[in-house]
């Protein structure tokens, strides 16, 4: 007996499957998770060893650094290594890609609610299965809490648009309860899904009920997660959430990257671009100002990742570009017209050359060429580098060897702090202080953390002693060792340098890594 399958589920199974490829493959032929990750997985540790109930601080980085950060996920991933028996590591090395792979149907529901049509959002489904915007930023160490947010987000937004559309009082309920299990996992996504929220409201709210539903899921929102932020208040006041909430790094190419649609971070052809833009115009021609107006907004409000924030958006828009541009055009094309072909009556099947059936075969041709390029160039663009085995090993002998109040400068040649993998996973492997390693900073001290994310750079440009020293003495800081990663197959000019000084000492080296101690003066 045959069993009939919905092609709807098929093709929503098929984009699943794609798209867990994309996130699954680059995590687990690493053996580390994927960039950073070493704030996240020393919260964890932490939280594990005060047997689950929060900390006051974190010892990263030997600062004490109020434990204030949203903790859903590190409870989720601690409560997944007890169970399983994995470490912390593997744990936050797979886990994230999990999650992520979870948002490709959720954005089929969010999608289906706001599209016009169900192909339409199917094609939005496959956009953000293939985006690698849509996961890049979630996968990697780091994205542990952002991607168990932005999967709770999605589903909140989904449930706020159904609020508004479904008379069905239970959605407040399901909005509240996403919405608070979004703000108990990332500050930033909740932030996002908020304002996101309130652009469905105003599109869709404006009644005297939608209103009403608004200030229910709200204090929902509020009641719900009041246990955590009460806490956190009575403990530290508000001050480490101003401090974090200081943050931002805006300029006017925020304003000007979605004008030029580069934030799809495709590396050849950007296609999917292509096709946002067009689904734009059709909005704008069709005044359907939503998609629109959230795009502006995603990047007008969020300085540092407004391209993985945007691709909800984004994927919409390309939805509808593909949809209602490309392929209705192939559909009205001339050739699409019945032609009586000699001998034939109206009504009888095309042949197989009859350009009706002509013209259904390029729309697959053409989808299948979205599909495969989109994957190929996604596949391309993932995150792929971790943390290696020789700059882990000599991170342990740090830990094993040195003081454990010594001091580093971490020169990796990384410029921007916020990918330097290595100054990130230093003090969380080796348990020493790393003298230009940001991350933690922002909720102790907003300003001192802006100031050494900038300085960051000016000291991966040094190359000779002086500098270092200068680098320090600016920061009114003093250093014991320098830890340096080597460049194949010259020397690197600040390794002259160090090996030429009298005040410097080689302690340790392999093949990536050199570390020279300063002597005492």
């Amino acid at each position: 007996m045959l069993v009939r399958t919905n092609p709807r589920v098929l093709l929503l199974s098929f984009a699943v499957g794609l798209g867990a490829f994309l996130r699954l493959y680059p995590v687990l032929v690493a053996d580390f998770p994927l960039l950073d990750g070493g704030l996240f997985y020393t919260f964890i540790r932490e939280l594990r060893q005060n047997s689950y109930l929060l900390p006051l601080f974190s010892a990263y980085n030997q600062g004490e650094i109020p434990f204030v950060y949203p903790p859903l996920s590190f409870y989720l991933a601690g409560i997944l290594a007890d169970l399983t028996g994995w470490s912390d590591l593997n744990v936050l090395r797979i886990l994230p890609a999990i999650l992520s792979t979870l948002t490709i149907p959720t954005c089929y529901l969010l999608a289906r609610g706001i599209l016009a049509s169900e192909i339409q959002a199917l094609l939005a489904t496959f956009s953000f299965a293939l985006l690698s915007t849509a996961y890049d930023f979630l996968i990697v160490g780091a994205g542990l809490p952002r991607s168990l947010a932005f999967l709770f987000s999605m589903l909140t937004l989904w449930q706020i648009h159904r609020l508004y559309t479904h008379d069905e009082k239970r959605h407040i309920f399901y909005a509240s309860i996403f919405a608070c299990l979004t703000l108990l996992s990332h500050p930033t996504i909740a932030w996002f899904t908020a304002y996101s929220g309130l652009l469905i409201f105003l599109f869709w709210g404006r009644r005297r009920t939608g209103w009403l539903r608004t200030g229910l899921v709200a204090l929902g929102t509020l009641v719900l997660t009041a246990p955590w932020w009460l806490t956190m208040l009575i403990r530290h006041g508000i001050t480490p959430f101003l401090s974090a909430s200081q943050l931002g790094f805006r300029s006017w190419i925020n304003l000007i990257t979605p004008l030029l649609f580069l934030h799809t971070n495709e590396p050849y052809l950007k296609i999917q671009a292509v096709m946002g833009l067009l689904g734009l115009f059709v909005c704008l021609q069709k005044k359907q100002y939503f998609l629109p107006v959230w795009l502006g907004v995603v990047f007008l409000l969020e300085p540092r990742l407004a391209a993985t924030y945007s691709v909800l958006p984004m994927v919409l828009l390309v939805a509808t570009g593909l949809d209602e541009v490309v392929l209705r055009g192939l559909r009205n094309h001339p050739s699409d017209k019945q032609v009586q072909s000699p001998g034939s009556e109206a009504g009888n099947t095309p042949s197989p050359d009859h350009p009706m059936v002509s013209n259904g075969k390029t729309s697959g041709l053409l989808l299948s060429v979205f599909l495969l390029y989109s994957l190929v160039s996604s596949f391309i663009a993932a995150p792929k580098e971790a943390l290696s085995l020789e700059h882990r090993t000599a991170m342990t002998w740090v830990g094993a060897e040195t003081p454990r109040e010594s001091q580093f400068l971490i020169l990796s040649g990384i410029h921007g702090a916020g990918s330097d993998l290595i100054s990130e996973w230093f003090p969380a492997l080796s348990e020493r202080a790393s003298l230009n390693t940001p991350q933690g900073l922002e909720w102790r001290d907003g300003r001192a953390f802006a100031s050494l994310w900038n300085r960051h750079s000016r000291l991966q440009a040094c190359t000779t002693v002086d500098c270092l020293e200068a680098w320090a003495g600016d920061l009114g800081a003093t250093f014991d060792y320098v830890y340096i990663r080597r460049a194949a197959p010259d020397p690197l000019p600040l390794v002259q340098s160090l090996d030429e000084s009298s005040d410097y000492q080689l302690v340790y080296e392999n093949p990536q890594v050199k570390i020279f101690q300063r002597l005492a003066r």
